[in-house]
């Protein structure tokens, strides 16, 4: 569907993307190297192509759907960590739903593979020891990714809490999106 999109509303492609295309055999891997407003900007795309309105999720809604709802669960699949439930700590992403990184209601991918745009605007938690007035936007990225450092990785028990702060023009490699859509 991004190629579509990118079809359509002529739009600059990926960089890793040629002739407008993803590369050869990677046509269900996260697509990342977007900005924030190119992720809004196919959200507004597909709300109106599928008739139903899709958004980025917000900070909160990404942290409900990750944590099972009012369970709160500590990661997606339950109350344990499991190391290779997720797709952490390698050197690129991998085809999408192709890790046991599923949440009980079946939303994959949460935590690991690519971290993900939010519509929150980063902002320090109320009581934060380095409180800083933020001068230029960022925006929240929440999960983690293949990108994860060693030390990351050392403390499973914060994996599905860390969050970023990322410019919205910026694209990462190790950062993509999803949509949350009206039924």
């Amino acid at each position: 569907m991004a190629q579509f999109f990118i079809t359509v509303e002529p739009r600059d492609p990926p960089s890793y993307w040629s002739s407008g295309q993803p590369p050869e055999g990677k046509g269900n891997f996260p697509v990342t190297n977007v900005s924030w407003r190119e992720a809004k900007e196919y959200a507004v795309w597909i709300s109106k192509k599928e008739g139903r309105k899709c958004t980025l999720p917000t900070e909160l809604q990404w942290e409900f759907a990750a944590r099972n709802g009012s369970q709160a669960t500590p990661y997606p699949w339950g109350a344990d960590w499991k190391a290779g439930n997720a797709k952490l700590g390698g050197d690129s992403a991998v085809e999408v739903s192709t890790s046991n990184d599923q949440t009980f209601s079946g939303v994959r991918d949460m935590l690991g593979n690519v971290a993900e745009w939010t519509s929150s605007e980063y902002s320090l938690y109320d009581g934060h020891p380095n409180r800083l007035v933020n001068k230029n936007r960022t925006i929240s990225v929440r999960g983690i990714s293949y990108f994860t450092t060693s030390q990351q990785l050392a403390k499973p028990q914060w994996l599905l809490t860390f969050r970023n702060s990322v410019p919205e023009n910026e694209k990462l490699p190790f950062v993509g999106f999803r949509l949350v859509c009206d039924s």
